[in-house]
């Protein structure tokens, strides 16, 4: 699935807002940093996994979310905006 900018940046600022809601910025960052390269994969993965645990992120997944994670682009984006919070 292609994202357009505009996409991108709203689900960019989802991501981050449910981080952060669950004050779960360090451990993301440690994540994203590491698991980078693997991100499409991963974010194949989400998709697979999310119906057995029922989880969807507030809609997050299966309104992009996963979109957003297969390029690792925009992992470094995610990441890059979770950094800026933390300064």
């Amino acid at each position: 699935m292609s994202l357009s900018s505009e996409q991108r940046e709203k689900l960019l600022r989802q991501a981050v807002g449910l981080i952060r809601v669950h004050s779960m910025d360090v451990p993301s960052m440690i994540m994203l940093g590491t698991v980078g390269p693997l991100a499409f994969f991963l974010s194949q993965m989400l998709l697979l996994v999310q119906p057995l645990f029922g989880w969807d992120g507030a809609g997050w997944l299966s309104g992009g979310g996963a979109a957003l994670l297969e390029e690792p682009a925009n992992v470094d984006r995610l990441l890059t905006q979770l950094e800026r919070g933390r300064e």
